[in-house]
């Protein structure tokens, strides 16, 4: 994403093993983010054939592509439902029952992270468990009271993120895995290595309709 907050800030999940200075954390970086949006899928595939429409799964092929090969895993996003936070006092009775379009413009909060991957901790003296934020709109725990919202068109964002968008009602809260062709492809972006699948957190706080000129 064009615009988005970049911070780097590397979560520590499990210490493990002694230094050994020639350990790359970013080796076979490409191989191994499509493994990991491989199992995400078919994590996501499995839940939804044993669940149906009670699974909190859902996979969304993107809707910015002409189709050559409809199954593809890398032509999806997977998306995970969280759950919706209290609506406020609001008398749209559409308030919270569609999504926006590609060129509508969304208020959301989110965070970001890279794959979970082993690399050094603490002055590079401890080999462990990391998984990097490279963006994120608020600190701490999700508080939707105090979490900071960005507002933004949705065409601004990556084809993948844009997709996801156009899927999210107001109040909603779900987890996004985009595979690296829908998000930065091989392109390297601030923090986030080339051919990186990316994971968000995303609350649509909330959307409108874009104003198009002469319409009245």
């Amino acid at each position: 994403m064009r615009h988005l907050w970049t911070i780097a800030l590397v979560v520590l999940i499990v210490s493990c093993t002694d230094t050994d200075n020639s350990y790359d954390g970013f080796s076979d970086w490409r191989a191994r983010n499509d493994v990991w949006f491989a199992q995400v899928i078919n994590t996501a595939r499995a839940d939804i054939a044993a669940k149906g429409e009670a699974s909190p799964w859902r996979i969304r092929r993107t809707l910015l592509k002409t189709y050559t090969a409809e199954g593809v895993d890398s032509n999806y996003v997977v998306m995970k439902y969280l759950g919706k936070t209290d609506e406020p006092d609001n008398d749209d009775p559409e308030f919270g029952t569609k999504s926006p379009t590609y060129t509508d413009t969304v208020c959301i909060a989110y965070r970001g992270w890279l794959m979970e991957r082993m690399d050094y901790v603490y002055n590079e003296t401890e080999l462990s468990n990391v998984k990097t934020v490279f963006t994120q709109t608020y600190f701490g725990d999700f508080d939707p009271g105090t979490a900071g919202v960005v507002e933004s068109q949705v065409s601004s964002y990556t084809e993948g993120f844009a997709t996801a968008l156009q899927y999210m009602k107001s109040r909603e809260r779900w987890m996004i895995y985009i595979p690296s062709g829908l998000g930065y492809g091989s392109r390297e972006v601030s923090i986030v290595p080339a051919y990186s699948t990316l994971q968000f957190e995303v609350w649509m706080h909330s959307w409108r309709r874009s104003t198009i000129p002469g319409d009245m």
